[in-house]
């Protein structure tokens, strides 16, 4: 590929995933703590970190190529994240013992979604002049979701079994006290 990236399009793209990285930061560091006592809680706070280093390396490969990054879109997706919280479960103090498992499968939905942006940037990477040693960070990039699919996958298969026991005995097993 000769031709040059539009830089324009490049700043959307960019800011979609940093707005994107904001919101699934948000979450998974919400399911961290609500899921605490549970290996779901571990599993997102791994997650988590890895998502903050992620979003990190996004904004500095803005600030490096010129980029500028939209605020408001960053704040609108915090805003999303927690509207997203508000749904009608059919429960008004606590959440639905279906809680943990779709917001595992979110998630995991997420961070494949994620592998696809990483290999774009690394298709166009000369041509939208990211430098040599951010193109090998596009492969550790892409390398860490096939570990973070593993992880989230552990918490899945650790979750389907206690989801959908009716009525358990141990109002602990989903954690967060109020995941029933």
């Amino acid at each position: 590929m000769t031709s040059s990236v539009d830089r324009r399009l490049l700043g959307i793209y960019l800011n979609d995933h940093v707005t994107g990285a904001t919101a699934a930061l948000a979450r998974v560091r919400r399911m961290a703590q609500t899921y605490s006592s549970t290996p779901v809680g571990s599993i997102c706070q791994e997650i988590a970190a890895e998502i903050d280093g992620e979003r990190s390396w996004l904004l500095d490969l803005m600030h490096d190529l010129g980029l500028p990054v939209r605020k408001y879109k960053v704040a609108g997706a915090l805003v999303a994240e927690r509207l997203g919280r508000l749904k009608l479960n059919g429960r008004l103090v606590r959440r639905s013992r279906l809680a943990p498992l779709l917001e595992a499968e979110i998630l995991r939905s997420g961070i494949s979604g994620k592998y696809s942006g990483w290999s774009t940037l690394a298709v166009i990477a000369v041509d939208a002049g990211i430098s040599p040693s951010q193109r090998e960070d596009l492969t550790e990039l892409r390398e860490g979701v096939a570990r973070q699919l593993e992880r989230v996958d552990a918490a899945l298969e650790w979750l389907r079994p206690r989801v959908f026991v009716e009525q358990s005995t141990d109002r602990s097993t989903l954690g967060a006290g109020g995941a029933r």
